[in-house]
């Protein structure tokens, strides 16, 4: 089973930045098996990413559905979907809770979340999931930002060259690589 996205020509970001990316809205089709764990939850997989749902979901193999992956960033409506019954903990991340995670239930990883068909249609005004346009980023009409991290330099340091300030080594580490430094100039 494949998935569509939209893969658009962007440059690599250089700072952090809330923007609608091409990984939010994924719209495929999930492949379902049991959870070794849990009665009431399956484990899906959408194209990439693995996704624990709940069976009361009601998704069977091969259905159509809408998916935020890692980093996603909800709108305010829809974060209220995410959070459990039993214990009123979200399963989303951030100071907010609105942010996608990844997160361990029962011991398997989830790498994100499958948007509510009903959501997804009534906000976008179609019937059914099915008339959506086949490769279309569904983010900006759902409202779906997404969080893109700082690049690393030659170096691999993040950050090091758009101005985010690393903090200083540790004095014992500093005075080592200074003696290292005097030792090797000879």
């Amino acid at each position: 089973m494949g998935f569509t996205r939209v893969v658009t020509p962007r440059s690599p970001p250089t700072t952090t930045e809330y923007s609608h990316g091409p990984l939010e809205g994924l719209r495929g089709r999930i492949e379902l098996r049991d959870h070794p764990n849990a009665d009431r939850m399956q484990i899906g997989k959408v194209g990439m990413y693995q996704v624990v749902v709940a069976r009361s979901n009601g998704y069977r193999d091969g259905d159509l559905i809408v998916f935020a992956p890692v980093r996603a960033i909800l709108p305010e409506d829809l974060r209220g979907e995410y959070t459990n019954a039993d214990t009123g903990k979200s399963y989303l991340v951030g100071a907010d809770h609105d942010r996608v995670g990844q997160v361990k239930l029962r011991g398997v990883l989830s790498e994100g979340v499958t948007l509510p068909p009903e959501y997804v249609t009534a906000k976008l005004g179609v019937r059914s999931l099915d008339e959506l346009t086949p490769g279309e980023d569904l983010a900006p009409r759902l409202g779906i930002t997404q969080v893109r991290a700082a690049r690393a330099d030659e170096h691999g340091r993040a950050g090091a060259r758009h101005g985010v300030r690393r903090p200083a080594p540790h004095p014992r580490r500093r005075a080592v690589r200074d003696l290292s430094r005097r030792l090797h100039r000879g």
